[in-house]
């Protein structure tokens, strides 16, 4: 009994050498079919490189503010002492001045001067108004004539103690040509002084010039 297990075992033993080699023939195909098999699969994976995050930036915009600014009321008007001023057509020399009647304000009380007193005061303000002794009619230039052109210009002067034009700027004009000539022609009227506190005083006064063609 012995012998006969003996013998099955070499004869075991000598089948699995026989077969070994099959054996280990198939074992290395069936590796690299593996290993073929597993480098085709990683070949078809995809590899995303690493990125960053990016941090958004948020921009806000200011809106806008309109800033309304206060218009102060405009000045009342001053006085008008109205000067006509009419051209003839052809070119003739003679010019007709006519002088407005003057126009009443009411009168405001002003508190009493000092000694020394170097206020121009406002037409409105003074007691007594000053009045036009002597208009001068302004030239009329020869380039407006020709052209037929006709305007305003108001002349605001500063009338001394003694009734005489100290100074005289244009505060408002229709058209620059006639500007030079209404002052010039501002410049030698002459008036009656102005009252405040029963003695003469330097005055404000708006004197419109009307340039027209007959």
């Amino acid at each position: 009994m012995t012998d006969e297990i003996k013998r099955k075992g070499y004869e075991r033993g000598k089948e699995l050498i026989d077969e070994y080699p099959d054996d280990m023939a198939r074992s290395m195909i069936f590796a690299q079919i593996l290993l073929i098999i597993m480098f085709l699969s990683v070949r078809g994976i995809g590899v995303t490189p690493y990125q960053p995050k990016q941090v958004e930036s948020t921009y806000v915009e200011a809106a806008g503010i309109e800033v309304t600014k206060e218009i102060e009321a405009p000045p009342p008007p001053k006085p008008q002492v109205t000067v006509q001023v009419t051209e003839s057509a052809a070119g003739g020399e003679e010019n007709e001045v006519e002088i407005a009647p003057t126009t009443v304000f009411s009168e405001l009380e002003a508190p009493p001067p000092p000694a020394s007193d170097t206020t121009v005061y406002e037409y409105h303000v003074v007691e007594v108004k000053p009045q036009i002794l002597k208009a001068v009619s302004p030239k009329y230039p020869d380039l407006a004539r020709k052209a037929g052109i006709e305007g305003m210009v108001y002349v605001l002067a500063i009338v001394g103690p003694d009734g005489r034009v100290r100074s005289a700027t244009v505060a408002r004009s229709d058209n620059p040509i006639f500007n030079e000539p209404a002052v010039a022609a501002v410049m030698q009227f002459e008036f009656s002084p102005a009252m405040q506190q029963d003695r003469p005083v330097a005055c404000k006064v708006m004197v419109p010039v009307r340039f027209t063609l007959r």
